[in-house]
């Protein structure tokens, strides 16, 4: 169990003091107790992971240990009733990907998951890309001379998201 911050004051607890500076009293709270502690405000014990640490704590602890339905099963009200499901068990969720797909994304085409048109999909804003690109070239055409490096063929790496050659292909200087 955490570090728990008692309090003088039985029932009302650590609520004034959280009422008038919520981040200041977790603040302190974290330099004392560490990333994680409880106290009581009201009549309830709130449990609060504060700092850098706190979310991949909560992400990689066991259902268990840390359970969302606990939490919002006492502070929110089903909006379809109750007994309706919200959430999925872990073993039926982690089901769902052999439900729906067939083949292994992973013997695919490098890439295809990717969005922003580094995969099969296009980007949405390739359009503007190309509009942006030749203004640029426009521009550097203008202000630059260009030469071609001579003496190799470049070599260009597949195995990145955006291929570009090894060494350089151009040569460029200022215009006067």
């Amino acid at each position: 169990y955490p570090p728990y911050i008692s309090s003088n004051i039985p029932f009302l607890g650590h609520a004034i003091a959280f009422g008038k500076s919520p981040i200041e009293f977790l603040e302190k709270a974290y330099e004392k107790y560490g990333p994680v502690f409880s106290f009581t405000m009201v009549g309830k014990t709130f449990t609060y992971l504060v700092g850098s640490d706190a979310a991949a704590l909560l992400f990689n602890s066991k259902n268990e240990d840390l359970n969302a339905e606990d939490v919002y099963s006492r502070l929110t009200t089903p909006v379809f009733g109750k007994g309706v499901a919200y959430d999925v068990p872990n073993p039926i969720f982690l089901e769902q990907p052999d439900r729906y797909l067939h083949d292994n994304p992973a013997a695919g085409e490098k890439f295809s998951y990717v969005p922003f048109g580094a995969g099969r999909h296009r980007c949405i804003g390739e359009n503007f890309a190309y509009v942006q690109i030749k203004a640029i070239w426009s521009t550097m055409l203008r202000m630059y001379e260009f030469e071609l490096v001579d003496g190799y063929f470049p070599t260009i790496n597949y195995t990145t998201m955006i291929h570009t050659p090894n060494n350089p292909v151009i040569r460029y200087k200022r215009r006067k």
